[in-house]
């Protein structure tokens, strides 16, 4: 039982709004509702998918709570809140520090150029009421899949510790049938096994339906959640004395985009589901099998449909570091890492920050098969103690890749050495023993047409630039046909043939 609201952000087309939300400025969000007749006797919950930056929420002029971060999830119990009759009121006040602060918020940035965006400020995901049991409900799902011993394990989490006696059935679904029943006490793992299991690919991107009812010491239902889950392993393996990808236990070629998630009218926000779809389908029409997520955490129902149609992800932090204004010259970056240069010193409160957010994102995507890798890093943009952080998040989940840093400021940890490269003669990464060697980045190649130019007063944004689609067809193979090659070609004879400088590790 659900009422939703889909809002964009002020400064997107698609709001109505369309202006600037600067960093001493507050915004202010107000909302009427009625309590639906049939959601009497129950508790009634209000969420929020992403509000960027800081939101305090009111509920008839009480204070129910606050909240920081722009791409999780968050949720208030407004019950005690509540008027026994007539319309509530729900009152929002949003704060942004934008390029400003140091808060993750991936390419957002006041001054607009290049490669940096436009800023997101307010509510850009859904906000929905959800009428739940008083006495309890399923607040999350863990989902741990073992293709080695051909089992699942399943952890269904409550809103509150539970007394004895309450238990969680666990029923999966595979084409329309019930194939395993299992029941738990709430708040436990439990193991269930699947004979000849089917797995999760891009080739086959099979998903078993999971249904999950909680029950009283009487037996009597209390909640009741759908859910699903993909069979699938990623790993790093050894193959002819290198390091290589692994899914499923076999080598995987991983190509795909850098995937901005920014729309002309919506900013963050997609306009509708169908134009999210149409993004993913047309990636695997084109070949590939995996998208990096750039500095951006999409809504839930991105990932749903990678897991869908099968799309692998590359799930980044958003990063995030103070940028000054100066002036008519360029903002300058100012917790920004060279490529040689040493991990900053984050004060204790915006690491707290930034360390809590970005375990929200690893624990609220933990049972999506689509994310087989995460990029806490990119760049140096805001770069600290990367080593620590890499090595926590494996920690977290050890079922995922962990991509310590995306380009420049290398470190010696992590399972993959990734390097970025947008010469019109790739560079040819290091091959290290212990991790895969992967280019992060590469192509980059602009192609402006007159009539698709956002700002046709300004230059297209491209490292290389090309006038004509034979003169830029040409130079993408010519920079693809290099990847190729580096495939093809071993170690020795990949440095012998190439004559490139290799890079050092640092």
């Amino acid at each position: 039982m659900v009422k939703y609201w889909c809002p964009f952000c002020v400064e997107s087309a698609l709001s109505g709004v369309k202006k600037a939300f600067l960093p001493n400025e507050r915004l202010y969000y107000k909302r009427n509702f009625k309590v639906p007749a049939d959601w009497k006797g129950k508790d009634i919950v209000l969420n929020f998918d992403a509000v960027d930056w800081s939101a305090a929420v009111w509920v008839n002029g009480a204070l129910v709570g606050a909240h920081k971060g722009a791409y999780d999830r968050f949720s208030f119990n407004i019950t005690p809140y509540l008027t026994a009759s007539g319309p509530q009121e729900i009152v929002v006040a949003v704060d942004d520090p934008s390029s400003e602060g140091s808060q993750a918020r991936g390419k957002q940035q006041l001054s607009q150029h290049g490669i940096w965006y436009t800023p997101v400020s307010g509510i850009w995901q859904t906000v929905w009421l959800e009428a739940v049991s008083d006495d309890a409900w399923f607040s999350e799902i863990r989902v741990v899949t073992d293709i080695d011993k051909g089992t699942v394990k399943i952890v269904p989490q409550t809103n509150r510790p539970l007394k004895p006696g309450y238990t969680a059935l666990l029923n999966i679904i595979a084409d329309g049938k019930e194939i395993k029943t299992a029941r738990t006490s709430a708040n436990k793992q439990v193991e269930i096994p699947l004979e000849n299991a089917r797995l999760w690919s891009p080739e086959s991107p099979y998903l078993y339906d999971l249904q999950l009812t909680l029950l009283d010491k009487e037996g009597k239902e209390v909640d009741q959640v759908s859910s699903y889950f993909g069979m699938r392993k990623i790993s790093v393996e050894t193959k002819e004395g290198l390091k290589y990808i692994f899914l499923n236990n076999k080598p995987i070629f991983q190509y795909g985009t850098l995937d901005q998630g920014w729309w002309p009218d919506g900013l963050h926000t997609p306009p509708s589901e169908e134009a999210m779809v149409f993004d993913i389908v047309k990636t695997k029409e084109m070949g590939f099998n995996m998208i990096r997520k750039h500095i951006k955490v999409e809504p839930d129902l991105w990932y749903y449909h990678c897991d869908k149609l099968g799309m692998l992800v590359w799930q980044d932090m958003p990063s995030g570091m103070v940028i000054e204004q100066n002036g008519n010259e360029k903002p300058l970056h100012l917790q920004h890492v060279g490529r040689n240069g040493p991990d900053l010193h984050r004060d204790a409160e915006s690491a707290a920050q930034f360390e809590w957010e970005l375990r929200r994102m690893i624990d609220q995507h933990y049972s999506m098969p689509s994310i087989v890798t995460w990029v806490p890093l990119n760049e140096g943009w805001g770069q600290y103690a990367t080593v620590r952080l890499a090595k926590t998040i494996k920690m977290l989940d050890s079922t995922r890749l962990v991509n310590a840093v995306s380009g420049w400021a290398l470190r010696p940890v992590g399972d993959m050495l990734d390097i970025h490269t947008y010469q019109t003669t790739v560079d040819v990464p290091p091959l290290p023993k212990d991790r895969a060697s992967v280019i992060g980045e590469f192509g980059g190649i602009g192609y402006p047409l007159e009539a698709h130019l956002w700002n046709p007063s300004m230059r297209n944004w491209g490292y290389q630039t090309y006038q004509s689609a034979p003169e830029l067809l040409k130079n993408y193979k010519h920079k693809f046909d290099q990847i190729v090659e580096m495939k093809k070609i071993k170690d020795s004879q990949l440095r012998y043939i190439l004559k490139l400088p290799m890079w050092k590790e640092r």
